[in-house]
């Protein structure tokens, strides 16, 4: 399980849960530990390879239907009613293009001493043949609530299926995981479950029967919003709305999420092992025809792609995978060969699925009949042809979703062809609208709808492509004349060119940069090059780069190649064209690293694909890890930066020189060349017990706020060989015991909420060359990787404090106010949060979408009022505002940081004498040092950090540990001290002072046992003292 800023929980996540219910799943977990069995209810718990927290399977049968059992779990109003363990719940958010994806915060009440738990998770509900699905998985929200001393559990998933088996019965199948942080042995785990499932359990069953009883007392209006007919009518026209659209689905032989699916009844199934699967038992073998062939496969992997024609109703070859069998094969597969036998059986008939079932159980070698297709079998790629529209059957791989942009920019609605789209011999010219898809009408619906249906899935679509209808336009303004003429929708080229010799930028840097702040758009995907807007497209190429907006230029770089490429003839075109060849080694160094942050992109998002893997949460940073290679691990560290301006965030990591004052066991951080804004090339040392590593690093950003709402920081280690900067002298590795270490990919993105907030995620691999078994240096980087971006945080937060003070020493603040770059990245950071304090900001590229605030008109939104004082939801602050961090009274005790002295002073000046029992003073004692421990683990950091609620939850779980290692500590030392005044004192020295010493009183043995105890409290009050005096100098 891995945590998620922004989990995507799609809808094909949905039939992958279903396999929940599948009994050989069931049958596996006879080998996983049982933890609770009853009649119709069995809990199981794993541990899964690939993260450290168990993982909880429940299956049960409840005698209720299944929509009453959903209705009781999801109805939050009800749900307060006889669950004592809720005690708030309500949907924060819910998603404006999916009616089935809200975000929801759920809070626990757990018994004493356990601290309460609160969630805010991402939730897909939907309704399938008869079941119902609950996906949910832990996220972020900027509307989520923080609620005093509660622990937000930042791990956690579940899937849950209720499936109908009667009228009154339904099979519920759970799989749970989360990281709740009880630090409870799993033998006490066991007996809490043993002894309060029971319970729980009878109050389910209760509820379930109670609900009918509860909806009579619901009004009209609520009875309309009951979740189980709200999920069916909401699946009801998502279906409808598919099926609209779907009319088939291709399907890969090789693809393993195909296994789950079992063949239709279409036909009897034949065992892979028995005669009858490999030879006829009747002679229907294929048709004889002289287009007919046979392919021989060897491997299980056939690298087949099927699909079912819409027309003929037939199985054929979408394509074949590269380098695998089908493709490598003397026969040529082309798309829209009929598959028509397996083993001499024909498959006439059969459902792609059945087809593709087969081909995956039939034993080696396997036999399969193909026919080359004509156009009275298979669909032909052009349908219908008119004047002024085509009806093209388009695949999946014809990437026609590449070739649109939306029709009207403004509002997002419609789609057009921005450049010309070819399908076998039919070219459709641009400014073309999509009219159709699998005849539902897409003239009015939202342009990422529109790209939807068509990349949903790999099924082939009956699209209908035609001219904009004239309506009669009004006579437009100027201003909206030049508007258009940069827009989409101008795609008609001017009989007569105008022959304009184009103007390029021969301001200098400073008036480059003043015209690139004020006429820079935010969103250039809408702009399509005509000859009318090439000059303002090649200028705003040279903004964008300024701007170091690299995702907005290089598919704008790629627009402009591409039209200048067909146009050389024309003057004004082979002047720009001859700009960009001046400018070619930029413009290709733009476009490849644009491809490698998107790439980067991916990293950090935390799906599937990427393959994170959660590790831990420390400080309230998470960090995941995946194998990379060489034995090496990829890290990830993720976090949320509150109350620090991000201004100050991004100036910490961009002032690499100066890593050496704040990250751990780096002594020595030098700026080796300063290549432009946000490109470097800077060495870093680090100095770790009986080693030295260094490297050398080439870093550089892009700006990707208005596209992805990010800034994002690459990197990697070179070489003096690889180094873009001729005669650049790399630091010498010195010492017997120093290496170079191979940094081989440095991620980092700050993605900024307000001025105040914002994630902050870095994603690293390294290879330290130590020779030290990669498995432990593996699991140290990753148990230790969290503290690197805690104490980022933190040093951003000392910049922000310094900033107002006259006469700083901050080297940090120093920068800020000397450093140009600064001066140029304030105003543009100003401008970016006044658009997002506007709401003017256009809408994301992330691969995360992002929900928006909605209406919560439904039972969903309902929010639960409970008697407890609880923080409401956050009000949407404006951005400039700066966060009041409220500091308690008790906390100033740590700006006196000898207060350790006080305390050991009143406690043996005032309370403890030599005439105090022994027992007694040594009760005190120990008293004295866990209070040394539970107030010196918290002084240990800044107030900022005791001000953090995450910071606060891990605090309390170590300080319990230092607790208990300072109660070990004054056993330990007691028993030494007893030792020494009463036996191992009398035993050296002089025989005269031996015997002068077995002489003693009684009073002066006790005198002795307090001067030793006092001893052994100053130096753990001086211990105590020296750490707050260190944290106060060095914050």
């Amino acid at each position: 399980m891995r945590h998620h800023s922004t989990p995507e929980i799609s809808a094909e996540s949905v039939a992958a849960a279903l396999e929940l219910a599948e009994p050989a799943l069931w049958t596996k977990m006879g080998a996983d530990e049982k933890v609770y069995v009853e009649p119709q209810f069995e809990l199981f718990r794993c541990y899964p390879p690939d993260t450290t927290l168990p993982k909880y399977f429940v299956k049960a049968w409840f005698p209720y239907s299944a929509d009453t059992f959903f209705n009781v779990a999801t109805d939050m109003t009800y749900r307060k009613t006889w669950d004592v363990s809720v005690k708030q719940a309500y949907v924060i958010d819910r998603s404006p293009k999916d009616c089935m994806l809200d975000v929801v915060y759920w809070c626990v009440k757990l018994p004493w001493p356990f601290t309460n738990r609160d969630y805010v998770y991402h939730r897909r509900v939907s309704f399938v043949d008869n079941t119902f699905v609950i996906l949910s998985h832990a996220g972020l929200h900027k509307d989520a609530p923080e609620v005093n001393h509660t622990i937000r559990v930042e791990a956690f998933a579940s899937r849950i299926v209720i499936r109908a088996t009667g009228v009154n019965g339904c099979d519920v199948y759970i799989e749970y995981c989360d990281e709740s942080n009880y630090s409870v042995p799993n033998t006490l785990v066991n007996w809490a479950l043993q002894t309060g499932l029971s319970s729980y359990l009878n109050d389910l069953k209760m509820a379930c029967a109670n609900y009918a009883g509860y909806t009579r007392s619901l009004s009209d209006d609520a009875v309309q919003e009951i979740p189980s007919q709200v999920v069916r009518l909401r699946s009801e026209r998502q279906n409808a709305f598919r099926r609209a659209l779907v009319k088939a689905r291709s399907y890969s032989a090789d693809d393993p999420d195909f296994a789950r699916f079992a063949p239709l009844p279409s036909r009897p199934r034949l065992s892979p092992t028995s005669r009858s699967a490999r030879f006829p038992a009747a002679p229907t073998a294929p048709p004889d025809d002289h287009n007919t062939f046979f392919v021989d496969f060897q491997r299980t992997h056939t690298g087949l792609q099927l699909e079912h024609d819409v027309f003929s109703k037939q199985v054929v070859v979408l394509g074949c995978e590269p380098n695998s069998e089908a493709a490598r094969s003397a026969a040529a597969l082309p798309r829209g060969t009929l598959v028509v036998s397996l083993n001499a059986v024909p498959v006439e008939g059969l459902s792609t699925k059945e087809v593709l079932d087969r081909i995956r159980r039939a034993p080696r070698p396997l036999l399969v009949g193909f026919q080359l297709a004509h156009g009275a079998v298979v669909a032909a790629p052009t349908v219908e042809r008119g004047d002024g529209s085509v009806k093209l059957h388009v695949h999946y791989n014809d990437d026609l979703h590449t070739c649109i942009s939306p029709r009207l920019p403004k509002s997002n609605v419609g789609a057009v062809l921005h450049k010309a789209f070819q399908l076998s011999d039919t070219l459709v010219p641009v400014g073309w609208q999509v009219l159709e898809i699998n005849g539902s009408s897409m003239a009015e619906l939202n342009y990422n709808e529109i790209v939807h249906s068509l990349r949903c899935n790999t099924a082939p679509k009956l699209v209908v492509l035609g001219q904009e209808a004239d309506r009669g336009r009004p006579k437009l303004s100027l201003t909206k004349k030049l508007s258009r003429a940069f827009s989409s929708k101008a795609i008609k080229t001017p009989k007569a060119a105008p022959a304009v010799e184009p103007a390029p930028i021969t301001a200098s840097a400073a008036e480059l940069d003043a015209r690139a702040l004020e006429e820079t758009l935010m969103d250039y995907g809408h702009v399509a090059v005509n000859l009318d807007n090439a000059q303002w497209v090649w200028t705003h190429i040279q903004f964008l780069i300024n701007e170091e907006r690299l995702f907005s230029a290089a598919p704008l770089i790629e627009k402009l190649e591409q039209f200048l490429a067909a146009r050389l003839d024309t003057p004004a075109c082979a002047a720009i064209h001859a700009q960009l060849q001046a400018k070619l080694p930029a413009l290709e160094l733009v476009k490849e690293r644009a491809v490698q942050g998107l790439q980067a992109l991916h990293e950090f998002n935390a799906d599937a694909d990427a393959g994170w893997r959660f590790a831990q949460t420390y400080f309230g940073v998470s960090t995941h890890w995946k194998p990379g290679n060489d034995a090496t691990i990829w890290l990830k560290l993720d976090g949320i930066c509150e109350g620090v301006d991000i201004f100050n965030a991004l100036a910490v990591v961009r002032e690499t020189d100066l890593f050496n004052l704040w990250a751990p066991f780096c002594n020595k951080s030098e700026l080796l060349a300063n290549l432009g804004r946000v490109e470097l090339i800077t060495y870093l040392s680090v100095a770790i017990p009986l080693m030295q590593r260094d490297a050398v690093v080439h870093a550089f950003g892009i700006n990707a706020t208005y596209e992805h709402r990010c800034v994002v920081l690459l990197g990697k280690s070179i070489t003096e060989e690889q180094s873009p900067v001729n005669n650049l002298e790399f630091p010498p590795v010195k010492g017997w015991n120093a290496d170079r270490m191979e940094l081989r990919a440095f991620r980092a993105l700050v993605e900024p909420y307000g001025r105040n907030r914002g994630r902050t995620c870095i994603v690293v691999n390294v290879d330290p060359k130590c020779p030290v078994p990669m498995s432990l240096l593996n699991f140290t980087i990753k148990k230790m990787a969290g503290v690197l971006l805690y104490l980022l945080m933190r040093e951003a937060a000392k910049v922000e404090k310094h900033s107002d003070e006259p006469g700083t020493t901050n080297p940090h603040v120093l920068r800020i106010q000397n450093d140009p770059f600064y001066a140029w990245l304030r105003p543009r950071m100003n401008k970016w949060f006044e658009h997002l304090e506007a709401n003017t900001l256009p809408t994301p590229l992330s691969v995360r979408p992002r929900l928006e605030r909605g209406s919560s008109g439904s039972v969903y939104g309902t929010r639960i009022e409970t008697k407890g004082e609880l923080k409401a939801a956050p009000r949407r602050r404006s951005p400039s505002a700066v966060v009041q961090v409220a500091r308690g009274a008790l906390d100033r005790l740590y700006d006196f940081a000898l207060w350790p002295y006080v305390l050991l002073a009143v406690l043996y000046g005032c309370v403890m004498t030599p005439a105090t029992p022994l027992w007694a003073a040594h009760g005190l004692k120990a008293g004295l040092s866990c209070l040394f421990a539970w107030f010196g683990v918290a002084g240990s950091f800044s107030w900022q950090a005791r001000c953090n609620e995450h910071v606060m939850a891990e605090l309390r779980r170590l300080r319990w540990r230092i607790i208990l290692l300072a109660v070990v500590f004054e056993v330990v030392t007691s028993l030494c001290a007893y030792a020494w005044t009463h036996r191992v004192v009398c035993l050296v020295g002089p025989v005269h002072v031996q015997r002068l010493c077995a002489e003693r009183s009684p009073a002066d043995i006790r005198a002795a046992d307090h001067f030793w105890m006092l001893a052994n409290s100053f130096l753990v009050a001086s211990f105590t003292a020296g750490i707050q005096v260190v944290v106060k100098i060095h914050i």
